[in-house]
């Protein structure tokens, strides 16, 4: 089982306060699920299943806007902020950081890293 780092001060984040309660779960179930390089394989029958909530897709994607980037024929998403918040600044020499560099490039997502060179 993976640990994560969690932000304690996203309660007074604007966009995650705004956000009515199921798509506040919603989120935080996404930064659990999703790999050590911020990327979730879509899985909404997952989703239904563990918080029994259905969600409407293209709604979601409108309410996270910016923070999603979606992949693979829309059947990953990257969820941008996650790398700054697990890792501050990525390092190629950091054997943790390396592994996520590489799973970055292999999807051509390390342009959507603000403010990181590697």
């Amino acid at each position: 089982m993976a640990k994560r780092f969690t932000e304690t001060e996203k309660w007074q984040d604007k966009f995650f306060r705004e956000l009515n309660n199921d798509h506040k779960l919603l989120w935080l179930f996404l930064l659990d699920n999703c790999n050590h390089a911020g990327i979730w394989e879509v899985d909404w029958d997952l989703v239904e299943f563990r918080l029994k909530i259905s969600f409407d897709e293209k709604k979601v994607l409108e309410i996270f806007g910016d923070k999603i980037k979606q992949f693979d024929n829309n059947n990953k998403w990257f969820i941008k902020p996650f790398i700054k918040y697990q890792y501050k600044e990525l390092t190629p020499t950091v054997k943790a950081h390396f592994s996520v560099i590489e799973k970055l490039k292999e999807h051509d997502l390390e342009k959507e890293i603000d403010n990181f060179v590697f």
